[in-house]
């Protein structure tokens, strides 16, 4: 049996079923829908409010800091 072929067999695949059964282990299922969010996720409406504000704030913030140093860029010095 050549050097290669008996490095793989000894040592890869105990090594990749280790590596899956810890995988396995460490998985959890979550808990429950929406248990991570901030906000309640079970009335349509506040959670729609919400959820347009919690997301809208952090994709918006970007565009308002960069509009911001537009305008105070262009603004005339004294």
């Amino acid at each position: 049996m050549s050097a290669p072929r008996l490095f793989t067999r000894l040592f890869a695949r105990p090594g990749q079923r280790n590596f899956s059964t810890s995988m396995k282990r460490l998985d959890d299922d979550g808990g429950i829908p929406g248990g991570n969010l901030p906000f309640n996720i079970h009335n349509r409406y506040t959670f729609t409010l919400l959820f347009t504000a919690f997301f809208g704030s952090g994709f918006g913030l970007p565009f308002l800091v960069v509009r911001h140093q537009l305008l105070k860029k262009s603004r005339p010095q004294e």
